[in-house]
């Protein structure tokens, strides 16, 4: 493979706002040595669609205004992008040494096509990240900015956005975390997801989920009967399940200043219950033992409807 190289900007064009650098790059790689793709960006978006295409193929376009004309030469150079080939990944970095000079436009935007067998590595701050769908393993890690993923068909998946929203529509095998922002999900199956300070919807469970949320509102629209094991551990937090074959569960339910509501139906599955002063405990459906919803609560309600 290749050693490491770097691609300068290099063309330099005058408009009638002043001056300015714009710089289109493209590179492509042949999908058969190229598996893994790694981008970490800063201040643009990240779109990466499907196509039949054997290759990796990468459009990079740069866009840097700085906020005087004079400022030009200290512009030139100083944003690159990194290019290395190691084994069978590709790894794309922005750099960025613009430290101290203002700019009216900043703008480092990147679009992307893959075989849909490609494993991702994304890191991105401040700008959008759209990805069509991926079978390979995703690691996704963005700030200041949203995700939107379709499916992703990979056994080891982890993706964590901080200040910006979540959407996803299949996930399996994953572990997410989303910190002041929002959630949504169509599918989720065999996942753990953290939420803080944030709001999630979900609209199917299946196989193994896990939720820990502070602070924040969960929503499930339907527990699909697949679903062997749900464990939500909440704090200060709302919590509605919406559907679900409940009697087929054997549901363990407990809270401190919490309050727990269940139709008459589901009251009727309830084997014990154990009421202190300001905490709550129920258990229902004790002879099942296959499949376990748990959920423990604080300073939280919980609504079963």
């Amino acid at each position: 493979m290749k050693n490491l190289f770097t691609l300068i900007l290099a063309t330099l064009i005058w408009a009638t706002a002043g001056a300015q650098i714009d710089e289109r790059i493209e590179k492509s790689w042949d999908s058969s040595e190229a598996q893994v793709l790694s981008i970490k960006n800063s201040f643009g978006d990240i779109t990466i669609r499907n196509h039949q295409n054997p290759k990796i193929e990468v459009i990079i376009e740069i866009n840097v205004v700085p906020a005087k004309s004079k400022d030009m030469d200290k512009v030139k150079d100083k944003v690159k992008i990194d290019v290395r080939e190691l084994g069978n990944r590709v790894e794309l970095a922005t750099i960025n040494n613009l430290d101290g000079i203002n700019t009216t436009q900043l703008d480092i935007d990147y679009e992307v096509r893959i075989p849909d067998n490609t494993s991702l590595e994304i890191k991105n701050q401040f700008g959008d990240v759209w990805i069509e769908n991926t079978m390979g393993n995703l690691y996704a890690r963005v700030q200041h900015g949203d995700l939107f993923v379709g499916k992703v068909g990979g056994k080891e998946n982890s993706v964590k956005v901080q200040f910006g929203e979540l959407r996803l529509e299949y996930i399996s095998d994953a572990d997410l975390e989303v910190h002041h922002g929002d959630f949504q999900a169509d599918i989720l199956e065999d996942v753990e997801l953290e939420m803080q300070f944030s709001d999630g919807k979900v609209g199917k469970t299946a196989g193994r989920v896990e939720f820990d949320i502070q602070h924040s509102d969960l929503k499930i629209e339907e527990v699909l009967s697949e679903t062997t094991h749900l464990d939500i551990n909440g704090q200060f937090s709302d919590i509605e399940l919406e559907r679900g074959p409940w009697q087929e569960y054997h549901m363990e339910l407990e809270g401190g200043f919490t309050d727990f509501s269940m139709s008459s139906e589901m009251k009727s599955m309830i084997y014990s219950k154990d009421k202190g002063m300001n905490s709550v405990e129920y258990e229902l459906n004790r002879d099942v033992r296959d499949k376990r919803i748990i959920i423990d609560a604080n300073h939280s309600d919980v609504d079963f409807e």
